[in-house]
């Protein structure tokens, strides 16, 4: 009789050892993330920032919209006072200004852009967000591939030409914070939409070489 080890049995009419059936269950399959990243830097960026600050399961696109409009409304004013003390008037420069956007270079950021900050390729992109799940919505859970389609698309959105937004109010919001109180005093409280507090200019402190010389009372 053929002596087998503990991990073959003797085949049947055979003297030859083989493996014992596996028993464990097979691993799904994870489906392949199939993104389409922007073509245009500005549109990466911003779509980058987004995932990098709104990516949480649970953030609907009404916030990645607003949050995409925080980030036109710097441009737009940068531009409208330069010369006035606001040379910032590029995405890039707007997003790495210091104390300005936390997302920048935090894990999600890193997870869809290289270390010059250009955004990886459609292949390794699709790779990286077949990964994992994150967070949940109202109608089930929302994976990290979708949260980027998400932030592409509003991206994309919001960058097209001649854009506006699907709420008015959103082309007034300067800043966003997980916090209520404004953090500064030449903003003020203007919505809660999701997890975020956005706030916008307080009337007669727009101009950054007009502001009143009197703080207003909070």
């Amino acid at each position: 009789m053929t002596e087998c080890k503990d991990d073959t049995v003797v085949a049947e009419a055979t003297t030859k050892c083989t493996p014992k059936d596996d028993k464990s269950p097979e691993k799904a399959e994870v489906p392949k993330c199939d993104v389409e990243p922007p073509t245009d830097t500005d549109t990466q960026w911003v779509a980058a920032m987004l995932f990098a600050e709104a990516t949480a399961g649970r953030i609907e696109d009404d916030e990645r919209e607003a949050i995409a409009w925080v980030i036109l409304n710097r441009k737009a004013h940068n531009s409208k006072y330069a010369g006035e003390g606001m040379g910032t008037t590029d995405i890039k420069s707007i997003l790495v200004a210091p104390d300005q956007f936390i997302g920048y270079k935090n894990s999600n950021w890193r997870l869809v852009m290289n270390a010059d900050d250009t955004m990886k390729d459609k292949e390794t992109l699709s790779k990286l967000l077949s990964q994992s799940k994150i967070g949940k919505t109202k109608d089930g859970k929302l994976t990290v591939c979708e949260s980027f389609k998400h932030c592409v698309a509003v991206a994309k959105k919001a960058m097209a030409p001649g854009a506006e937004p699907s709420d008015p109010t959103y082309k007034t919001f300067i800043a966003y914070q997980k916090a209520k109180f404004a953090g500064s005093y030449r903003w003020e409280w203007a919505a809660k939409i999701g997890e975020h507090n956005f706030h916008k200019w307080r009337d007669g402190y727009e101009n950054p070489k007009q502001i009143p010389k009197k703080k207003p009372k909070s």
